[in-house]
């Protein structure tokens, strides 16, 4: 059962979060937040064919001090933050993740193309995820961060509701090449 908050708690609670800048919260207070609202997030998923045909995702390891999915295999992805550039393709969100998971150096042949979304419950909270996957022709040795699968084959741990997603991007991608 919750407690009732008093007009003083919900005051200083307010006057706290009207200090914190827009867009980019410490994680203490994202780990709070997003335990109570519905988070807006997005999916940027690097696909290839392998030389066998076989569609392959890249996944990046989450870190041993992950406080949700510590050490776990993950597609990588972002918060989508209230800074970020207004409009339908998450511009900022995809350059963040170009840039900050990627490392730069896995690129896009194409424009990222929408899956669609998903709205679930996870570990930190419910989430609202627009999935999106980009065909690139990078190479393993090109990686900096991460690793290549076969959705057919993805580790053991693999974050489970990413394990949901990667039937759909490896069949949206086929389809895709099959045109």
């Amino acid at each position: 059962m919750s407690k009732t908050l008093s007009d003083d708690e919900i005051k200083q609670a307010v006057d706290v979060l009207n200090r914190v800048p827009k867009g980019f919260l410490p994680q203490a207070l994202f780990i709070a937040v997003a335990a109570k609202v519905t988070m807006p997030t997005m999916e940027l998923v690097p696909v290839r064919q392998n030389q066998n045909g076989d569609v392959e995702v890249l996944l990046t390891q989450r870190p041993n001090d992950d406080p949700y999915w510590p050490s776990q295999w993950h597609m990588p992805g972002t918060i989508i933050r209230a800074s970020d550039n207004e409009g339908t393709d998450f511009s900022s969100g995809v350059e963040r993740v170009l840039q900050n998971e990627l490392h730069g150096t896995v690129h896009m042949i194409d424009k990222p193309r929408y899956i669609g979304m998903k709205f679930w419950d996870v570990a930190r909270g419910r989430e609202l995820d627009q999935v999106f996957y980009f065909e690139t022709d990078a190479k393993d040795e090109d990686v900096v961060e991460g690793q290549f699968f076969s959705f057919k084959n993805l580790p053991e741990s693999t974050v489970s509701h990413h394990k949901v997603m990667i039937p759909e991007i490896a069949a949206a991608f086929r389809m895709q090449h099959a045109e």
